[in-house]
């Protein structure tokens, strides 16, 4: 369900048909239900998703596309608010959300009232809807690829929601109170942050926990296909590895491999396994450090009995490192659901929404005699500081997000958001058989006067280029970012790009040009 809002001189909105002569009125909005129910209190993306989407707005062609999110909680769920005739895609944050929901799920799996929210959502893929998950978003929408061997890997299976045919791989290691395996990557220390670049940032865009790997990208999917180079910094939490059976009914495509090395063969990335050896006098202590948290910041975080068992002490470090078995295993993955309706599916074993940091390595608390997971078990050293590298690193991954969400909406493939800036040329049909055709672009919308610069470089043979070339000015929003364009320098092979420019009564902000072509054409004319 693509709602398309018109605005017309009475102010009202209404549900239209989209139509030629109606184009340049319309929006073309993206319903996006965010779960918002924190069944855990140790935090998650769900605000950073928000900011990051909604009221978003980019125009491609003269099509203008928007973002509304709306926050869903499982009230929602079982009164039947989560469908298509409101919503169009899912997103099912991390953390205390995704893993919470997985835990809490799979613990009253028996009852009626989880059956029904579990169908709500369910029937919502099931029609069509989209469904975006990260991290532990992805593991409640599948199950485990083996029998983890733990009660808690068995209560994440239970509380699978099940619309998926994808397994989760999460390394060799345990999954439990007494052997925390993978979680172990969770368990930092919370480091001192370094705010000097960022002074209105909250606790949860800093967050030091996990590692920024570099992914190795697939290039053959609607979502990385305009992203030109071969690996990714994404920031990963210990979330899981996603496996496509061989009998799938479903259509799947991998789309990110986590790196060709081993996380846990690093020196700058191992961890060792920590057991818990306190007890029944180490979870006593965990009340009492609980409630001293609950004490200090006015609520439970995370509250019972959670809560408790983050605050136990004590935690042993053994000989063991963490075994992961990850590289080359899928950590981004599309699905569509097998049916007439075709309802699409992201699975992300990681966290694109959080900030990504270069250098540095782990190192591990010092084992004493009351060590805990909520204090932390690593911290993170010699990281390149914040204000030191030309990428943002606080949205750096963040049109990951988008543009798996305009996926899972449906989207035209070439409508996706852009990439490396605010503009890119639209794909679009890669011959040509005559020199003049119409190119789009595809800008983000903001305030101010905005025009779109078309720039390009030929090639005779494709491989020797010239250099770029400005081509046009779209100064033009009101009809939308296009060229014609009438291929200069005659038959041969051409690639193009775009840059934005925002004009203020004060100065201009000019786009950086991107680190290589939006799209090329061969052109031979008959």
């Amino acid at each position: 369900m693509l709602s398309i809002l018109f605005i017309p001189s009475l102010g009202l909105s209404c549900e239209l048909i989209i139509s030629d002569d109606m184009i340049n009125k319309d929006i073309i909005e993206i319903n996006v239900a965010i779960m918002y129910d924190d069944k855990l209190g140790w935090g998650c993306g769900k605000l950073v998703f928000t900011e990051m989407l909604n009221d978003y707005e980019w125009t491609v062609g003269n099509k203008t596309y928007r973002f509304h999110t709306t926050p869903i909680y499982d009230k929602d769920v079982l009164k039947g608010k989560l469908n298509t005739d409101t919503f169009d895609v899912l997103l099912m944050p991390g953390g205390g959300v995704g893993d919470g929901q997985s835990l809490v799920k799979g613990l009253s799996y028996f009852t009626p009232r989880t059956k029904k929210w579990k169908e709500g959502i369910n029937k919502f893929v099931e029609d069509g809807g989209g469904y975006s998950g990260y991290c532990g978003g992805t593991m409640i929408a599948t199950e485990f690829l083996k029998d983890s061997g733990s009660l808690i890997g068995r209560v994440y299976d239970r509380g699978s929601l099940g619309f998926s045919e994808v397994k989760m791989y999460a390394g060799e290691g345990g999954q439990g109170f007494q052997n925390v395996g993978i979680g172990m990557y969770i368990c930092d220390n919370h480091t001192p942050k370094n705010l000097d670049k960022v002074e209105n940032m909250k606790k949860w865009e800093l967050e030091e926990s996990g590692i920024p790997l570099d992914m190795q990208i697939l290039h053959d999917n609607a979502i990385f296909d305009d992203y030109l180079e071969d690996t990714c910094r994404v920031r990963w939490v210990g979330g899981a590895a996603l496996i496509a059976p061989d009998n799938c009914k479903s259509e799947t495509k991998a789309c990110a491999l986590y790196p060709e090395w081993e996380i846990s063969d690093n020196e700058s990335t191992r961890l060792h396994e920590w057991r818990f050896t306190g007890g029944f006098l180490g979870i006593i202590k965990g009340w009492f450090r609980c409630r001293k948290v609950i004490l200090e910041y006015g609520k439970e975080l995370p509250p019972k009995p959670f809560g408790i068992a983050m605050c136990s002490g004590d935690w042993k470090k053994t000989n063991s490192l963490v075994e992961l078995n990850f590289s080359n295993k899928p950590g981004i993955l599309t699905e569509i659901y097998p049916n007439s309706n075709e309802g699409r599916i992201v699975l992300n074993g990681l966290h694109p929404e959080y900030p990504v940091w270069f250098g540095g390595r782990i190192i591990e608390t010092e084992d004493h005699e009351d060590n805990n997971l909520l204090e932390g078990l690593f911290r993170w050293e010699d990281r390149v500081p914040w204000d030191q590298t030309p990428e943002d690193e606080f949205t750096y991954t963040w049109w990951i997000v988008r543009r798996s969400i305009a996926w899972a909406a449906k989207l035209p493939d070439n409508a996706l958001p852009p990439i490396y800036g605010p503009s890119q040329v639209c794909d679009f049909e890669k011959n040509k058989d005559t020199h003049e055709f119409t190119i789009e672009g595809n800008s983000e919308i903001t305030s101010g006067l905005v025009t779109l610069d078309l720039y390009y470089r030929y090639s005779s043979d494709n491989k020797h280029w010239s250099d770029w070339t400005f081509y046009d000015t779209d100064d033009s929003i009101t009809d939308g970012f296009c060229w014609d364009f009438d291929a200069p320098t005659g038959d041969g092979h051409y690639e193009f790009y775009s840059i934005r420019k925002v004009h203020s009564s004060s100065h201009t902000e000019i786009e950086k040009a991107p680190p290589g072509p939006d799209a090329r054409v061969f052109v031979e004319s008959e």
